[in-house]
Parts: C-alpha cells; sequence; structure tokens
C-alpha cells in the first residue's frame, strides 16, 4: 500500500522485444510525387523482462527481489502513412511516414508506433527489369506501459509498472525492389543500429 516510487536509479532492467507483422497494403498515386496507403494485419510480440532490485522495508533488512517475464502478445494491426518522392534519370530520393496500432488483450492501449523514414538511391534498368536501390535513416517513436502483479514474500502483493520506448530511435536502412513484370514489384529491405535493434522487410507488390 506504499505509494508507487520509481525503480530506475535501483535496478536495471533487461528487456528485449521480438515482432513478427504480415500485413497487407492497398496504395495509391494520388499525386505523380505523393503515395497514401492503408496497412491492415495481425502482429506477434515475444517480450522478456528481467531485473533484480532491492526494497527496503520499514522494518528488517532490504528485500531482493527478482523479477522474469516472459510473454507472447499477439492483436489485429491497423495503419496508414504517405510517401512523397523527388528524382532524376538515375536518383530518387524518398520520405515517408506511417502511423500503426497493434491492438492486444494483453494492454490497456495496445502498441501505438510512429515511423519516419528518408532513402536516397539509384534506379535503373537490370537483366531482371527496372530496378531501385537504396540506403536511409528511419526514426521510430514508440511507447508503452507493462503492467505486473507479483506476490513476493514480506512485502506482500506488489505492482509494477515499466515503461518501455525506444533506447536508441535511430536505425540505418538498405534495400533493393526490382519489377519482374507489368504488374509484380519485389522488395527487400534490412536496418539496424547495430547495437539493440534489428529491422527486416520482405514485400510482393501487384500493381493494377
Amino acid at each position: 500500500d506504499r505509494p508507487p516510487e520509481s525503480m530506475s536509479d535501483r535496478a536495471d532492467f533487461d528487456v528485449s522485444n521480438s515482432t513478427v507483422i504480415p500485413a497487407l497494403r492497398y496504395d495509391a498515386w494520388v499525386l505523380p510525387f505523393l503515395n497514401l496507403y492503408l496497412m491492415a494485419g495481425g502482429g506477434t510480440t515475444d517480450t522478456s523482462l528481467r531485473t533484480l532490485l532491492s526494497i527496503d522495508p520499514p522494518i528488517g533488512d532490504p528485500v531482493e527481489i527478482e523479477v522474469v517475464k516472459n510473454e507472447r502478445v499477439e492483436g489485429g494491426m491497423l495503419g496508414v502513412g504517405a510517401t512523397t518522392v523527388v528524382g532524376g534519370d538515375k536518383w530518387f530520393a524518398m520520405l515517408d511516414a506511417n502511423y500503426s496500432k497493434l491492438e492486444v488483450d494483453a494492454f490497456n492501449d495496445g502498441i501505438d508506433a510512429w515511423l519516419y523514414s528518408g532513402r536516397l538511391g539509384w534506379h535503373g534498368m537490370t537483366r531482371w527489369g527496372p530496378a531501385r536501390a537504396w540506403g536511409g535513416l528511419m526514426y521510430m517513436e514508440s511507447g508503452r506501459t507493462l503492467e505486473l502483479s507479483e506476490d513476493f514474500p514480506v512485502i506482500g502483493e506488489t505492482r509494477i509498472e515499466v515503461d518501455q520506448q525506444p533506447v536508441d530511435p535511430w536505425t540505418l536502412q538498405f534495400g533493393a525492389s526490382v519489377t519482374v513484370s507489368h504488374h509484380w514489384d519485389l522488395l527487400v529491405e534490412v536496418g539496424s543500429n547495430f547495437d539493440d535493434a534489428f529491422v527486416a522487410v520482405a514485400s510482393c507488390a501487384y500493381r493494377f
């Protein structure tokens, strides 16, 4: 029944998240330089949280508490986004922004994420068809509060809230795409900050 206290100065948290989101995307070029799109799909997130902390009760010696949580959450995802492009004979530059929300029963408000990215690349003809290759940067803005309730010795039931957000929101991106026919485009993109984040995207698009 004590008021909530910050544990950031008395405990280090080891947290990792792995998310897989298969999704469908519908997009349209509403202007020669502006593409708008909708996304819908489902997501699975595996979260691992570990920490060791010490609590000083009013009476007695400090109590060491170890918190270990491995949790999988699933839910539906919806998103919207926009891309703007400029280019020349052999080069292009693009900016993209999108918002997505993953609805899961385990969290009261789901998981929200804003992704902003910029890319600079080359385009031209290859033996497989028109192709593009690029490099760029992505910025992820996302956060949530993980709520846990544990019954510990001596101090009894304790509620723990963990605020999660990216430690390093910037990610380098490298990708390529090829138009294999009048209707089909294939795309692969990978990204990393060479520390605690890795992102991989594979896409097969049908144009009509």
